[in-house]
């Protein structure tokens, strides 16, 4: 069970990488609804994907011994981080998608903090005694 977890978990953090080009895909969303619809709809999916790693992540810690209590509460706030952008990015990304251009500045700064708190978890995930 633990490896399944593992997987999924890898898998979903993997898939959330697409984040980091939702800064630079807003500009050309303005223009195209195509690419609005896409980036809206992902974001949904983004937040499933979400779901996935923070439950299986919580199994896997559940497992294992050793992880200290900062680096548990350093990763549960950076996804809590990562969930709240990714809710605030879902208006300013519909309406996009509607041809109303006055919140995409929003979508950008949000998937820019998105993305500071994604590279902070990957940081700590692949070196956890940084937090020991």
């Amino acid at each position: 069970m633990y490896e399944t977890m593992k997987w999924l978990h890898i898998i979903s953090a993997y898939l959330l990488v697409l984040y980091v080009l939702i800064p630079f895909l807003v500009g050309a969303a303005k223009r195209n609804t195509g690419l609005a619809s896409f980036l809206a709809g992902y974001n949904r999916i983004g937040q499933y994907l979400l779901i996935i790693a923070f439950l299986a992540g919580g199994y896997m810690i559940s497992q294992v011994e050793g992880y200290s209590t900062l680096w548990i509460i350093v990763a549960i706030v950076l996804v809590l981080v990562m969930f709240a952008m990714s809710g605030m990015m879902g208006k300013p990304l519909k309406a996009l998608k509607n041809r109303d251009t006055s919140s995409a500045g929003k979508a950008v700064t949000f998937s820019i903090v998105f993305i500071v708190a994604y590279a902070a978890i990957m940081a700590i995930m692949s070196n956890p005694q940084w937090l020991s």
